[in-house]
């Protein structure tokens, strides 16, 4: 799905509006999920890819966001580097 498509438009709109419609806890669940579409429409495949560095960045944010010193830096390493 490219950015200058109509079918892009069209998921757009789909996702802003629901985005709007929907309770404040939800709105990241939406995102997210629009967002494994979105690549899904590109390649399926990758989105193993995808869900891999979801978990592996929310873990280095959970470890950034409680620890101090040596494992913050470490953490932050992993998830820029991976």
């Amino acid at each position: 799905m490219l950015f200058t498509t109509w079918q892009f438009a069209g998921f757009l709109v789909t996702v802003l509006i629901l985005f709007y419609l929907l309770p404040l806890g939800w709105r990241r669940y939406l995102l997210l999920a629009a967002s494994l579409l979105f690549y899904m429409a590109w390649r399926a495949p990758y989105v193993v890819l995808i869900l891999g560095l979801i978990v592996i960045d929310y873990t280095a944010a959970r470890v950034i966001g409680r620890q101090s010193g040596h494992r913050r830096k470490t953490a932050l390493l992993v998830s820029l580097c991976w």
